[in-house]
């Protein structure tokens, strides 16, 4: 401690000033957080300010002057200038049902392929139009034909089977069909289309765009060396009979065909899925109808049963179910019809033919 002439001890003296001086920092730092809300606030309030311009905004108000006039203009301006908008919201509305129509949603989980208990191949292949599409590829071959047969069993060409699924659902639909036609010698692939598992979001076009799906498959069939190229068979359900159909135009190696529900007319289309069912909206179907073939630039009057006369006569074609109806494929009454249709169509065609309807 410091010490003063006479040897006491020196004590600090406390004077104002370092009341002041201590002070002077805090009110610095006060200050300064002022100044940064102030900042903070003021950008605040300007982006709320743009934001409800923004909203507010009406771009013919510089053309359109509806608060000009008397009462009675003003109501007809207003009038007019609300009805302008109605084109906008109607089309919008029917995009939408539109867009929900070809975008089922699936609401539960797709079953394992391996269920049917048979040895199964995870495949992918991709379409013309570049879609990357999945399926379950079970060969007739097994351990127990090798072991009898050996060498000589791999030098043999197969019947196959497309198996393909309606619109709104997945390949295990048709699942409780593969075990009876896997027994029956048939090599089954069971697949899902554009849209259904790892090929993406897709519209589905109720069979138009699907008929390039089902040409991927019997085309990625005839690559394989156990398959017979000019016994390959589809069996589809609603969309699916129509994609089978569509594709059986343009390539007449396929087989025969099975149609399950089958899609006899737009009209049950345009009832059922694309436009409003009430009678108070049917002047929406032809807008619905246009809308459709517009986004998908597909001609929807080609799922017109009539479009498939020429396959029909010239290929054995087995009907099931009806129009609109759900065929459950678990009935033994259904598997045996498909089961016994196919075989006598290609593996025992001798037998008397079965028509059509």
């Amino acid at each position: 401690m410091p010490l003063d002439k006479q040897g006491n001890i020196q004590r600090p003296l406390m004077t104002s000033m370092y009341l002041e001086e201590t002070a002077a920092p805090s009110k610095k730092k006060a200050k300064q957080r002022f100044r940064i809300f102030r900042l903070l606030g003021g950008f605040v309030w300007r982006l709320v300010r743009g934001v409800l311009r923004f909203l507010t905004y009406d771009p013919l108000r510089r053309k359109l002057r509806i608060e000009d006039g008397n009462a009675f203009t003003r109501f007809i301006k207003g009038l007019f200038y609300r009805l302008a908008f109605v084109p906008v919201l109607l089309a919008g509305l029917i995009c939408l049902m539109v867009y929900q129509a070809t975008h089922p949603r699936h609401t539960t989980m797709e079953a394992d392929p391996g269920i049917v208990d048979v040895y199964y191949e995870a495949v992918t292949f991709m379409t013309s139009d570049n879609v990357r599409l999945e399926g379950a590829l079970y060969p007739v071959l097994d351990a127990k034909q090798v072991l009898l047969e050996k060498e000589q069993v791999l030098r043999k060409r197969y019947p196959a089977v497309v198996l393909v699924h309606d619109l709104g659902m997945r390949k295990d639909q048709m699942l409780p069909l593969v075990r009876p036609l896997h027994e029956s010698g048939f090599v089954v692939l069971a697949m899902n289309l554009r849209g259904n598992g790892g090929s993406g979001a897709a519209g589905q076009t109720f069979g138009l765009r699907e008929a390039l799906d089902v040409k991927a498959a019997v085309e990625m069939l005839r690559r394989k060396s156990f398959v017979d190229g000019a016994r390959i068979t589809v069996v589809g359900a609603g969309t699916g009979g129509t994609a089978a159909l569509i594709n059986a135009k343009t390539d007449p190696a396929v087989a025969a065909i099975v149609v399950a529900d089958p899609i006899r007319s737009v009209e049950t289309l345009l009832d059922g899925r694309l436009a409003p069912r009430h009678e108070l909206f049917t002047w929406m179907r032809p807008l619905c109808k246009w809308t459709f073939e517009f986004a998908y630039q597909s001609d929807i009057d080609d799922v017109n049963w009539n479009e498939f006369d020429v396959v029909r006569l010239t290929r054995p074609v087995l009907v099931v179910g009806e129009e609109g109806g759900h065929t459950d494929f678990s009935r033994r009454k259904h598997v045996e019809e498909i089961r016994s249709f196919l075989v006598q169509q290609v593996i025992s065609p001798k037998l008397p033919v079965a028509s059509g309807r």
